[in-house]
């Protein structure tokens, strides 16, 4: 869906092209923070920034996942 709003965007927004890659930007950011079951990851994300890159969020859920993932089967020991 990112895709297409950019493509869409290209196409008709020629004077705004920078604002409107901004705005889908911040969407698929907002879509990537709503889809994560976990408040924790989610609060942690959401502290990078508004200006950080969605490669970042997803980066850090990885990085937090992970952790949660083996404190958990360390705790299972």
């Amino acid at each position: 869906m990112q895709s297409e709003l950019r493509e869409a965007a290209y196409r008709i927004c020629e004077d705004e092209v920078i604002g409107t890659m901004g705005l889908i930007n911040h969407l698929a950011k907002v879509g990537f923070m709503k889809g994560l079951s976990n408040k924790r990851i989610q609060t942690i994300v959401r502290s990078e920034g508004e200006t950080a890159m969605l490669s970042t969020f997803t980066d850090v859920t990885l990085e937090e996942e992970l952790i949660i993932f083996l404190l958990e089967r360390e705790g299972s020991r």
